[in-house]
């Protein structure tokens, strides 16, 4: 491998080691750990990986290795405040002050999501949090296969971020109604944020191939621990392999008719106020009135106005062609069937001049071949679809087209689609008027 020297703007960066080699990269996705013992191993085993993207070194070798390449490739608008330091906090398990769920709650759902994406990277920093948090070997082995032993709004959440993870497009108005009956509409909008940003970050970072930390802040990060014989050879039922085949690809005509029945509807669960949510959200929408995603993410305590702010500027800034940014959108909308995403990327597209024609291209898998926006769209149906079976080669087809940095910021914008697909689309909000009318 070629070693080469890699500077960025906020952080002072040395030797990195090139994802590249001589050999053609492999097209076989890694595998699906069945068990605890074998899941643990491969959590293990991944701390050997070499990254698809260089990964480069920070100064005094510090942060952990989501962080450095967030630092190294991503825009800082695109990741709010402290998103650089903090290895995209995304998924910290922190919900807000007067939050009743902690953070052992919050991160048995993260380890959950990431169970269901396959994202070693995300499991095993889980797994050392729940340690920390004070959890025994049992409680996090039953995350994976017993449920019981969790109260009942524990397992209600448990329920709802592993069929947000693995069929969002089935999430209804009766998954919703479940969890009113357990939490209120602020901690239900909460709780469908972080498990939509925790399936985010399992985007990025199994996407881009993180090698998994050496060190979890002090302490080594030792991820192949002994497992109890109660569940050495329990077979998990969060995994990729639990869920239902997706449907393909909406036709046009039905996507019209989602559309429409978008603007019908109302939201599941109670808004903030316009009026206090525009308040709340004046640093990063201006004096204008929030749309209905503004309105539900002003509710999210501590990180909603900044996450207004990101989503925002990545849709619109000269980061990547906005087109092809709206592109990406529409695909990942369009796969998880979540119209109000769909309504949203497709306005965007027709005033960048995008026909019906364009659109119904994206919708029918983009009939064009060996082009850069070909690949780039290929990477979001099959990163949004089927993120557990991701391989070097399909970041690699993005390469071909795309620098480094374009392609971090690629997968980084159908990272965000999928956050934002899956909550708007599980709050069932209303489509706005004037959206793609």
């Amino acid at each position: 491998m070629k070693l080469f020297l890699a500077i960025t703007t906020s952080v002072l960066i040395g030797l990195a080691v090139d994802a590249r080699a001589d050999q053609p990269p492999s097209d076989v996705a890694k595998p699906v750990p069945v068990t605890r013992t074998e899941m643990k191993a491969a959590l293990e085993a991944l701390k050997s990986r070499a990254p698809r993207l260089p990964l480069p070194e920070a100064e005094g070798g510090g942060g952990v290795n989501n962080g450095r390449m967030r630092a190294a490739y991503l825009p800082e608008s695109w990741i709010g405040p402290g998103g650089r330091a903090g290895a995209g906090r995304a998924g910290s398990g922190r919900f807000g002050q007067d939050s009743t769920l902690d953070f052992a709650f919050t991160t048995s759902l993260f380890w959950v999501v990431s169970r269901g994406n396959n994202c070693h990277y995300c499991l095993g920093h889980q797994e050392l949090k729940l340690r920390r948090a004070g959890l025994d070997e049992d409680t996090i082995a039953s995350l994976d296969s017993d449920w019981s032993v969790f109260d009942p709004r524990q397992q209600g959440a448990l329920t709802y971020a592993r069929k947000l993870t693995l069929e969002p497009q089935r999430v209804g108005d009766a998954d919703l109604a479940a969890l009113r009956a357990l939490f209120t509409d602020a901690e239900v909008i909460e709780l469908t944020f972080s498990i939509a940003r925790f399936n985010a970050t399992n985007r990025w970072t199994d996407g881009l191939g993180l090698p998994q930390d050496v060190r979890f802040g002090e302490e080594e990060s030792r991820l192949d621990t002994p497992t109890s014989e109660r569940f050495q050879h329990t077979v998990s039922f969060a995994t990729p392999m639990a869920r239902r085949p997706r449907r393909s690809l909406p036709t046009l005509k039905e996507v019209e008719q989602a559309i429409e029945a978008a603007r019908a509807r109302a939201a599941r669960v109670e808004l903030p106020g316009a009026e206090a949510a525009a308040a709340g959200l004046a640093a990063a929408i201006g004096k204008r009135m929030p749309l209905g995603w503004e309105r539900a993410m002003a509710q999210v305590s501590g990180t909603g106005p900044s996450q207004v702010g990101a989503l925002n500027t990545i849709m619109t800034d000269e980061n990547l062609p906005a087109r092809l940014k709206a592109e990406l959108a529409l695909i990942s909308a369009a796969h998880n069937r979540a119209w109000y995403a769909v309504g949203h990327a497709a306005h965007r597209l027709r005033g960048l001049g995008a026909s019906t024609s364009d659109m119904a291209a994206l919708f029918d898998g983009d009939a064009r071949a060996g082009d850069g926006a070909s690949a780039a769209h290929a990477l979001a149906a099959k990163l949004t679809a089927d993120p557990h079976l991701m391989t070097d080669a399909d970041i690699a087809a993005v390469r071909e087209h795309f620098s480094d940095a374009e392609t971090a910021q690629i997968v980084h914008v159908i990272c965000m689609a999928n956050l934002f697909d899956r909550f708007t689309e599980s709050l069932g909000l209303p489509l706005e008027a004037g959206i793609c009318e």
